[in-house]
């Protein structure tokens, strides 16, 4: 079976998206580089997206795309013949310079094993997806907090990114840096000032503290992906962020769009509290670092 990986043209476009649809729970960040608004857009040179391939078999069988920061996003379809594609997915990582590689864990795996090295950092996760609304009960205010009445749930804004800034340090420093790497106070301020820009972030906050947060973190054609969930430590065990993931979820579902989420395989309490939200179980999801 011939297998052709090429440069992804404006004529593809509409096969594109076609191909992506069905699969784009677990691509919803691939997904959102070619979406605007929740519309299709073809990425144009200059921007964030630094190639764009198709790989081709009999049809269209997988999407490789590379941002200018060097992360791969994949989707590739069940039905891709690995053993014919390896030739010419070798050939283009070969001259690719790639940072990362993120998406569904068995084809993340397949593609490590074309790298020039072997991943320094890979991370496991589960892959969680909700697609009915949650129940009142999931978005509720936990229990124990009901009758504290300085305690409120707000959407921010770019203003609130000041006042959100020690939640988003500490999840970065929990969930992305890797062990040993510095921490960049005005590299993180920036990067939440653009979330809070680009995307819906909702949390709660005590006595006007924010202590809890929860938003999107890709937005793609149907679905929005969530992440940066953290709940100040002081606060963690009491529903905040069962309440958070299922207010937000609740939220898109009701614009008819559906939510997904990924979550450390080891992380129990989390997994529990997005099960208790209304989250179920899909695939595994893994990201690598080179």
């Amino acid at each position: 079976m011939k297998t052709e990986l090429r440069a992804a043209e404006k004529k593809d476009f509409s096969g594109m998206i076609d191909f992506l649809e069905p699969f784009e729970f677990r691509a919803i960040t691939l997904m959102s580089h070619v979406c605007a608004g929740g519309k299709p857009v073809f990425p144009s040179g200059g921007g964030s997206v630094q190639s764009c391939m198709l790989l081709r078999q009999e049809q269209l069988a997988g999407i490789l795309l590379l941002t200018s920061t060097g992360i791969l996003f994949h989707c590739l379809s069940d039905t891709l013949n690995r053993d014919e594609a390896r030739h010419a997915v070798q050939a283009w990582i070969n001259r690719a310079r790639i940072k990362c590689v993120l998406g569904a864990g068995s084809d993340t795996l397949w593609l490590e094993g074309f790298l020039p090295r072997a991943p320094f950092r890979a991370v496991d996760y589960q892959l969680m997806t909700m697609e009915a609304m949650p129940s009142p009960a999931a978005c509720a205010v936990p229990d124990s907090l009901r009758s504290n009445p300085s305690l409120r749930f707000a959407r921010a804004t770019v203003e609130d990114a000041e006042r959100l800034l020690p939640l988003q340090e500490g999840y970065e420093k929990e969930e992305v840096i890797p062990p040993g790497d510095p921490f960049d106070r005005a590299v993180c301020l920036r990067n939440l000032q653009k979330s809070l820009d680009a995307q819906i972030i909702n949390y709660y906050e005590e006595s006007g503290t924010p202590i809890a947060k929860a938003g999107t973190n890709a937005r793609g054609l149907h679905w929005d992906q969530l992440g940066g969930v953290f709940t100040d430590p002081r606060w963690r065990g009491r529903g905040l962020a069962r309440s958070l993931v299922a207010r937000t979820a609740a939220e898109q579902i009701d614009l008819g769009r559906k939510t997904a989420l990924f979550v450390k395989t080891g992380n129990v309490p989390a997994i529990r509290a997005y099960t208790a939200a209304g989250f179920s179980p899909s695939i595994p999801f893994r990201i690598s670092y080179l």
